[in-house]
């Protein structure tokens, strides 16, 4: 018998562990066995789905018998959906400053062909670790998501094609105490893959502590510009005064040296 693997590989990988002797020659697997009269043979193999996905989302294969064989009602060929989800991460600034205001947005698309349920939802985790020794989470997570310090994460229904948006902030300390790094990275759960984008990084800017200044010397003012009056005119009044002074001295001298001689 023979088992062509070619609708499968397009969404998945052979793990190469056919059992019984089979011969893989890419992309058929083979058996040549011998079987007692009455007797049966059981044969395995597996393949691992590609995460994620990049085929047709099925899974679809047909064991062929060799001459004389013949299928057992038609159960020969199967077909396997894939189920199958990825998750993005997007934050709205690459720097930011103590204060301030992060916004996180991480969208979940199913990309597969089968929907997922509350019993087999669809899922993600978000460890807010490396942003919280910088950050303080606000607790404001939209569509459902929990958060069970330092993580946050969501479940849910998913039908296919459509998408979830999740939105969370946090607001950078006044002063931030961490590595001045808000480090994030979301996780997707069974079944899930990253889409473009996971993991995000925002710097913070710190912005510098002003350096005391000394304020610049005062120009001394003049009197005179003060007063508004002329220098030159200023000068010789007083010099007039001066003269004045010393003329009045000299008299009161004279004077003085006068009313000595008299009595004498």
């Amino acid at each position: 018998m023979s088992d062509d693997l070619t609708e499968v590989l397009d969404d998945a990988t052979y793990n190469d562990d056919a059992s019984n002797g089979a011969v893989y020659a890419e992309p058929v697997l083979s058996w040549s066995l011998a079987i007692p009269v009455g007797g049966s043979v059981t044969l395995t193999y597996s393949v691992t789905v590609d995460a994620p996905p990049t085929g047709d989302l099925q899974l679809v294969n047909a064991v062929v018998p060799g001459d004389a064989g013949s299928c057992v009602e038609d159960a020969c060929v199967t077909e396997t959906p894939i189920a199958a989800f990825t998750v993005d991460k997007a934050v709205d600034t690459a720097m930011t400053a103590p204060g301030q205001v992060v916004t996180y947005t991480i969208t979940v698309r199913n990309i597969g062909a089968v929907p997922y349920s509350d019993e087999n939802p669809a899922s993600f985790t978000d460890d807010l670790a490396d942003v919280l020794d910088d950050a303080i989470y606000n607790d404001d997570a939209t569509g459902g998501a929990t958060y069970d310090e330092p993580v946050l994460s969501w479940e849910g229904p998913l039908e296919v094609d459509d998408t979830v948006e999740v939105t969370y902030s946090v607001t950078v300390g006044t002063p931030p105490a961490g590595d001045r790094q808000l480090d994030n990275t979301v996780v997707a759960g069974d079944g899930g893959a990253c889409g473009e984008v996971c993991a995000v990084m925002t710097d913070l800017v710190i912005p510098p502590t002003p350096a005391a200044t000394t304020p610049p010397p005062q120009p001394t003012v003049s009197p005179l510009a003060v007063t508004g009056l002329d220098g030159w005119i200023v000068g010789g009044g007083l010099a007039i005064a001066l003269m004045a002074v010393s003329a009045g001295l000299t008299i009161l001298l004279v004077r003085g040296r006068a009313r000595r001689g008299v009595a004498e």
